[in-house]
């Protein structure tokens, strides 16, 4: 059941995974792709506990991090896991990862992140050495997709968001 959802929300179905990369510059790859007029962050998390098989969903009481089976050379190439919630009680939203402090200490060690400022000139010239380091929109998203992200950011910088 997870490796389903992993890989809808790999493919950008919205469910109660959130992504997260071991790699610091694809995280930062990710952060620099938000939209531009905002501030961006990496988030950084250290679990308490790690899974890599089937997780009960329904009987989850904290965050736990889970570690897919390579469904996906996506998943593989941008070294990700993901963070599954708890159900919330009711019809009640989700919590914001951040705000519930019982969520966290029982899931997580620590979870912390870095800002990067809305400038709109640190973040190309961010991008740009990301980029140089060999993490661009074909290692992202290897095939064609990736292939055509990178050509295109390559022909006409970042004016196109993909």
């Amino acid at each position: 059941m997870i490796d389903w959802l992993v890989l809808g929300q790999h493919h950008g179905l919205p469910t109660r995974l959130l992504d997260w990369s071991e790699n610091p510059l694809i995280a930062l790859y990710f952060a620099l792709s938000t939209d531009v007029g905002a501030e961006a962050a990496v988030w950084m998390i250290e679990p308490r506990y790690v899974f890599s098989m089937d997780l009960d969903l329904d009987k989850l009481n904290s965050i736990q991090v889970y570690y897919p089976k390579a469904l996906d050379q996506r998943i593989v190439s941008q070294k990700g896991c993901f963070t599954i919630q708890p159900l919330p009680k009711a019809c009640d939203p989700f919590t914001v990862l951040n705000k519930d402090q019982r969520l966290m200490d029982e899931g997580l060690r620590s979870l912390n992140r870095i800002i990067i400022p809305d400038d709109v000139d640190l973040k190309a010239k961010l991008m740009l050495e990301v980029n140089k380091l060999g993490v661009d929109g074909g290692f992202i998203y290897p095939g064609l997709d990736g292939l055509s992200r990178q050509i295109t950011t390559d022909l006409y910088g970042d004016v196109l968001r993909m």
